[in-house]
């Protein structure tokens, strides 16, 4: 968490430059994107928290009901329950049909089913008498606990950009820059589990005593300080009782910290921030540098990513609204890591 959150206040720390029309829809539009009062900065800046975590994320273009101005909704591939793609006779990649979770619960589900042609919006009912929360024109039961809304696709196309973080896996399939710091993380709290656990049984020894013992005091063996326990005298001088503390050999506790501190290192240095400990170690300035520049090509990727991103998403907004997008319409993201560099984003 620690560490998506700092690549975004990396790519974020400087507001990304944007040339939009000085229209009043825009300006309506980019103060409050996704009807939730996110301006179109934060709402981005979520979108790369979200490919980031999943590799991958959907943003929906869509038109509210009586409004003229559309919206974009940020989905988690979690969301997405189908999907399908195919190749026109360019070989361009189309999304063909989508269909989207919009809500779940124990009362019902609703989904928004996705093609060149349709948008419908089904509700899927729990009960017998289910009935959808909703008065809309052109609603009809297709099922015994399913409703349905079915609109034209003013588009032709389905208004939905998948944003990937880098290279993708399959069509819909991300993957992403914190994967191996993930699977590190997992291996330090099974560590920390482990020593949890030498901790917990050194500091509450357990009580091992005999049955005459116990017998003997009803049952009742104090473990407190100052209690009184009643014993067999011993026949021969000798004690015939069982009365002792036994509890793990707390030697390992070590090795599993040591263990921890290792990983946490080697974690540090695949998500490249330069952490106290790794300034300390590195033997020179310039092997900082090494982990400043892998760091600086990450966010510049990312950057790119995002501007793709948007673009693609100012399109449809641009075909939602039957405008043309101006010829000197522009984004540009942070793309350097450094404060200083600063002057070779300005030259660039």
């Amino acid at each position: 968490k620690l560490i998506v959150a700092e690549y975004n206040s990396m790519l974020f720390r400087s507001a990304p430059q944007r040339l939009l029309p000085e229209t009043s829809e825009v300006e309506e539009f980019i103060t409050d994107v996704n009807g939730e009062g996110d301006n179109l900065t934060e709402f981005m800046s979520q979108v790369d928290v979200m490919t980031t975590i999943y590799g991958v994320c959907y943003v929906e273009c869509y038109k509210p009901v009586g409004s003229d101005i559309p919206k974009w909704k940020l989905h988690a591939p979690t969301d997405v329950t189908n999907w399908d793609y195919r190749y026109d006779l360019n070989g361009n990649l189309l999304l063909d049909k989508m269909v989207i979770q919009l809500e779940s619960n124990d009362h019902h589900s609703v989904y928004r089913y996705y093609t060149s042609d349709t948008i419908e919006t089904v509700w899927v009912g729990q009960d017998d008498d289910y009935m959808p929360p909703v008065n809309a024109e052109g609603l009809e039961k297709f099922d015994d606990y399913s409703y349905r809304v079915v609109q034209e696709n003013e588009l032709g196309y389905i208004p939905v950009t998948t944003i990937y973080q880098s290279q993708k896996v399959y069509n819909g399939v991300g993957t992403t820059v914190i994967q191996d710091v993930a699977g590190i993380q997992r291996s330090i709290f099974g560590d920390s589990a482990e020593a949890y656990a030498i901790l917990t049984y050194g500091a509450h020894p357990s009580l091992i005593v005999d049955e005459t013992t116990a017998q003997l005091n009803d049952g009742q063996v104090g473990a407190e300080p100052g209690a009184t326990i009643q014993v067999q005298a011993g026949l021969t001088g000798e004690s015939s009782y069982v009365f002792e503390y036994a509890s793990p050999d707390l030697a390992n506790l070590a090795e599993i910290r040591i263990g921890i501190d290792s990983k946490i290192d080697k974690l540090s240095q695949i998500a490249m921030l330069r952490s106290e400990d790794l300034v300390k170690s590195s033997t020179s300035g310039q092997h900082v540098e090494v982990y400043d520049d892998k760091l600086a090509a990450l966010i510049r990727k990312k950057a790119t990513n995002l501007e793709n991103a948007e673009s693609n998403l100012w399109n449809t907004w641009f075909d939602w609204t039957n405008q043309q997008r101006p010829d000197d319409f522009s984004i540009s993201y942070n793309r350097q890591y450094n404060k200083r560099a600063i002057e070779s984003e300005m030259a660039e």
